[in-house]
């Protein structure tokens, strides 16, 4: 993608585009609106990109992480490989059996 090619109130990063809501919503419902504007919710592939959708969430956020076809079995909802490991300690643990990644678990932040 060149750069200057992410919607308008879309927020650009080394060739993706992010576009950040503080609607509450379950996760499903957040990916069907992410699908309906054309996109995915954020799957994360670097320091640099983990940092910055944490910048914009100051509370607990979606991210298209999900392990729903397989616990444990992590997948991003656009279909990249999930690669990233640099989460908080011991995340994501799939307590009570989640199946969606959230950051900022109670506000917290964790930077690597």
């Amino acid at each position: 993608m060149a750069r200057g090619q992410c919607p308008a109130g879309w927020t650009e990063f080394q060739s993706r585009c992010f576009l950040f809501s503080s609607k509450k919503k379950p996760w499903i419902q957040a990916e069907k609106h992410c699908l309906k504007l054309g996109g995915n919710l954020a799957s994360v592939h670097s320091p640099q990109e983990y940092h910055l959708i944490q910048k914009f969430t100051t509370e607990n956020a979606w991210i298209g992480g999900h392990d729903a076809v397989e616990e444990g079995q992590w997948l991003w909802s656009d279909g990249s490989p999930f690669l990233y490991t640099k989460w908080t300690p011991r995340q994501p643990d799939n307590h009570n059996e989640e199946d969606c990644l959230c950051i900022n678990y109670k506000g917290k932040h964790y930077m690597e």
